[in-house]
């Protein structure tokens, strides 16, 4: 009998964890594709600025075909 109820008492804690994990794994889904995002994104974007902020004149090329 105490087999039984030590193997129930496993299984809830196992459903509890479970239940946890799958409310925070959004979230930290969530974070971590924002940290990503960030990090990729922000350089390209300062590259972008002041590539532009250059004021650089554009040639541009006909091809005669």
């Amino acid at each position: 009998m105490a087999a039984v109820e030590a193997k129930k008492a496993s299984v809830d804690t196992q459903k509890a964890k479970s239940t946890v994990w799958t409310t925070v794994k959004p979230f930290l889904n969530g974070g971590l594709s924002g940290m990503g995002a960030t990090c990729v994104i922000q350089p390209v974007d300062m590259i972008k600025v002041r590539k532009s902020s250059l004021n650089i004149p554009v040639v541009v090329v006909e091809r005669c075909y």
